[in-house]
C-alpha cells in the first residue's frame, strides 16, 4: 500500500534557531525521517512526501531506505495538510494511508495490514487520538479538504465514514510544538528501549545493570554515524580479545578477559537499541549479531579450557573438544528452528519448554542461566577468584544440558 507523508511549514524554535517541525531531530532521526522508515517497516511498498521541498535531498539521501520514495512540493502548514493531500491527487493511488510527519511516528502506529476490503480505518491511541488514516481515497478527503489531516480523521470517526482501529507502541505518536516536548518525545524514546524481565528477553543483569549503562552509551551513539552492526562487531572483537587473554591462563589477564567480556555484553545492548531508536532493523543486522555472540562464546569457552590445560588439568583439552562440538551442534539446531519460523534472534526461538512441570521447570531454568548476561557476570566473579576450573565447568554443563533438552524435546515431539 502507498503511504504518504505530510511534512508541514510549521516551524519551532531549537536552540535559537527556527526548525521546520519535521526536521527536528528526536532519537537520532527527523520526524519525517522517521515517518518514512515506519511506513517502510510497516509494509509500505511506495511512500509519497507531500512537503516543502528544501526537505527532500536530506530524506532521500537516506540509506537504509529500500522503499521507492517519490516527492510533490507543497508549501502548506500542517492545519492544512488535507489540502496538500488532495493537490497532490495526481501521485495518489485509489487507496492509501496518511500521516503527517509532525509527531514520532512508528511501524506499530501505521498498521497497513489491518486493511479489510473498502473501509477507511483511523488508527486512534488509547486517548482516541488519531494517528494514522489507513485505506483511504481522495474523493473522502477532498470534502474535507480545509481540514487537518487529525480533524479530517475525527470526522470521519464521528459521519460513520471511518472506522477506529485501536493500536499502541512503546512510545506514543506524541506530537513535537515545541522544543520542550521535543526534549519529552526524546526521553520517552529511551525509556522505551527497556526491554520485560524474562527468559524471552532480558535477563536479570541485562535489566537491572547493563541496560542502564548500555542506555548512556547509546544516547551517546545516538546522533552519529555508527550503525548496529558496527557495534555488534565491536563486542564481538572484545569478546575474541578476551578469549585470547583467558587462554593465557594468568591470573591477571583471566581477570581482565572476565572484565573485557563483561563489557563486550553491555555493548551488546547497544546494538539493537540503536536499530529500535533509529529504526534501521533487519534480518540480516539480527542475524550478524546472534552469530556474533555465538562465535564469542565458543572462542571464550575454548579460551578457559586452554587455561586450565596449562594450570594441568588433565581433563582440559578433551572436554574443550567436546564442549566446543556440543556447542556447535547446540547452534545449528536452534538455527535451523529460528529459520524455519523466520526468525534471528535467540530470544524468539520458537522452541517450546516440555509440558511437564518439573522439566518445564528445569529448561526455564537453563534459559534463565544460559543468557549471556547473568553466566557472563557469573565468568567474571569465577575468574576473579582464579576458579578457571569451575567457570569452564559450568560453561560445559550448561551447553551439555541445554543440547540434551532440546534433542530429548525434538525426539518426543516426533514419537
Amino acid at each position: 500500500m502507498q503511504v504518504v507523508i505530510v511534512a508541514g511549514t510549521d516551524t519551532i524554535l531549537v536552540g535559537g534557531e527556527d526548525r521546520l517541525i519535521a526536521d527536528v531531530l528526536v532519537g537520532g532521526l527527523s520526524l519525517l525521517g522517521r515517518a518514512i522508515r515506519a511506513a517502510q517497516i510497516a509494509g509500505a511498498d511506495r511512500v509519497l512526501v507531500v512537503g516543502p521541498d528544501r526537505l527532500r535531498e536530506a530524506a532521500l539521501r537516506d540509506r537504509w531506505l529500500r522503499v521507492p520514495v517519490e516527492w510533490r512540493a507543497c508549501e502548506l502548514p500542517f492545519a492544512r495538510s488535507v489540502e496538500a493531500l488532495v493537490g497532490a491527487k495526481d501521485a495518489l493511488e485509489p487507496r492509501f494511508s496518511a500521516a503527517c510527519a509532525d509527531r514520532v511516528l512508528s511501524p506499530a502506529l501505521l498498521p497497513l495490514g489491518a486493511r479489510d476490503g473498502d473501509d477507511c480505518l483511523v488508527a486512534v491511541e488509547s486517548d482516541t487520538s488519531p494517528v494514522s488514516v489507513i485505506g483511504c481515497s481522495t474523493e473522502v478527503l477532498e470534502r474535507r479538504r480545509d481540514l487537518s489531516l487529525d480533524a479530517a480523521a475525527r470526522d470521519l470517526l464521528a459521519t460513520g465514514a471511518g472506522r477506529a482501529l485501536p493500536v499502541s507502541a512503546h512510545t506514543p505518536a506524541l506530537r513535537i510544538r515545541s522544543d520542550e516536548e521535543r526534549r519529552a518525545a526524546h526521553r520517552r524514546l529511551f525509556a522505551g528501549l527497556k526491554k520485560p524481565l524474562g527468559h524471552d528477553a532480558d535477563g536479570i543483569v541485562a535489566y537491572y545493570l547493563n541496560r542502564r549503562i548500555s542506555s548512556w552509551m547509546s544516547r551517546a551513539l545516538v546522533h552519529t554515524p555508527v550503525t548496529p552492526n558496527q557495534v555488534s562487531a565491536i563486542a564481538m572483537i572484545l569478546g575474541l580479545v578476551a578469549a585470547a587473554l583467558a587462554a593465557t591462563g594468568v591470573w591477571a589477564w583471566m581477570v581482565a578477559a572476565g572484565v573485557i567480556l563483561q563489557s563486550a555484553s553491555v555493548i551488546d545492548g547497544v546494538d539493537g537499541e540503536i536499530a529500535r531508536l533509529k529504526l534501521c532493523m533487519s534480518k540480516s543486522g539480527e542475524w550478524f549479531d546472534t552469530v556474533c555472540d555465538d562465535v564469542t562464546s565458543i572462542a571464550f569457552f575454548a579460551g578457559v579450557g586452554h587455561a586450565c590445560h596449562l594450570r594441568g588439568a588433565p581433563w582440559a583439552l578433551a572436554s574443550t573438544v567436546v564442549g566446543a562440538a556440543s556447542w556447535i551442534a547446540l547452534d545449528a539446531l536452534l538455527y535451523r528452528d529460528l529459520l524455519r519460523a523466520g526468525h534471528a534472534s535467540h530470544n524468539q526461538n520458537p522452541w517450546v519448554p516440555p509440558s511437564g512441570r518439573l522439566s518445564r521447570a528445569v529448561v526455564l531454568a537453563i534459559a534463565y542461566a544460559g543468557k549471556r548476561d547473568l553466566y557472563t557476570l557469573i565468568l567474571l566473579v569465577l575468574l576473579v577468584l582464579d576458579l578457571p576450573a569451575a567457570a569452564f565447568a559450568m560453561m560445559l554443563a550448561g551447553v551439555v544440558a541445554a543440547l540434551a533438552a532440546l534433542v530429548l524435546e525434538k525426539l518426543r515431539s516426533h514419537s
